[in-house]
């Protein structure tokens, strides 16, 4: 497992939109899926699944800024799906 946050995109106070993509399979100390730090993040109609962390936010972590999700699916995820809870809107 690699010894940083964010296995599939790791936002460090940019701006990131996703739109009909697929953030899959990925693993990380924290943030398996996405990891955003002090950024903006938006994912339209897209899917965060199948990825893992070894702390938390094996889907989506957000240390600091924001997430936000438009008919997008974060499900299957390991240990959780977002993290910390409630950081995510829309995201359970």
């Amino acid at each position: 497992m690699p010894p940083f946050p964010g296995g599939g995109i790791s936002n460090l106070g940019g701006s990131v939109s996703l739109l009909t993509s697929s953030v899959t399979g990925n693993t990380a100390v924290a943030g398996g899926g996405i990891y955003n730090d002090n950024g903006v993040v938006s994912l339209t109609a897209s899917s965060v699944t199948g990825n893992s962390a070894a702390a938390s936010g094996g889907g989506i972590y957000v240390n600091s800024g924001g997430v936000t999700l438009f008919a997008t699916t974060v499900s299957g995820n390991t240990p959780d799906n977002c993290a910390p809870s409630g950081s995510t809107i829309g995201c359970t």
